[in-house]
């Protein structure tokens, strides 16, 4: 009977050769038997670790993700507007990813598609999301500062959506990243300018 530690060290075996794999094969192309016979398992064994493919690559999103938010609690404190710390955040965790090899794979053209479904609907994935922008959303939202109504789900799905593009579809963003994110992605979570009425606001019947 394999002991919890042995079970995690087989699994990250199986991570790091599905992260090989998938680099060198393509999704499309990746076998469950390739991955096995990496680790050096039989693919039947493979099964209780990792149901299938898109399994194996949420489980790569998960390592990473995890990875990168740590950084970024690191890197960036909690105080002053919470405009810059999105940005801020935002920014690290675009340029943290882009450096990242597992992440580069995820995303690749090949790819693409199936991270693109995983962000969009996966509740793991944007659970260990919340977990890091949920102190930055309250302390935003204590400050007046963000915009009233919006929950944190649909923020987080505008952010994540977003940093698909960055990983996925670069050339789609004009500019600089930073510019990109200050000048489009941040403003519409932010409350209005005391005095300003918002479009929403100016929408509504006197």
């Amino acid at each position: 009977m394999s002991t919890p530690d042995t079970r995690s060290s087989r699994r990250r075996a199986i991570i790091e050769a599905a992260r090989v794999t998938l680099r060198d094969k393509g999704f499309d192309g990746t076998r469950m038997e390739d991955i096995a016979g990496q680790v050096g398992i039989a693919r039947p064994n493979l099964y209780r670790y990792f149901s299938n493919k898109e399994d194996l690559v949420r489980a790569l999103l998960e390592t990473e993700i995890v990875s990168v938010n740590n950084q970024r609690r690191h890197l960036i404190p909690l105080s002053g507007s919470v405009r810059d710390l999105i940005v801020e955040s935002l920014v690290i965790g675009a340029e943290l990813s882009a450096c990242n090899e597992l992440l580069a794979v995820v995303f690749d053209e090949d790819l693409g598609r199936v991270a693109a479904r995983l962000v969009a609907v996966d509740s793991d994935l944007m659970s260990m999301e919340c977990d890091y922008w949920k102190p930055i959303l309250e302390y935003g939202r204590g400050r007046g500062e963000l915009m009233a109504g919006l929950s944190d789900e649909r923020i987080l799905h505008w952010f994540m959506s977003n940093h698909y593009v960055f990983m996925a579809r670069r050339e789609l963003v004009s500019g600089s990243m930073r510019s990109w994110i200050e000048d489009f992605v941040v403003p519409p979570v932010l409350a209005a300018p005391a005095g300003n009425a918002t479009v929403r606001d100016r929408r509504k019947p006197l």
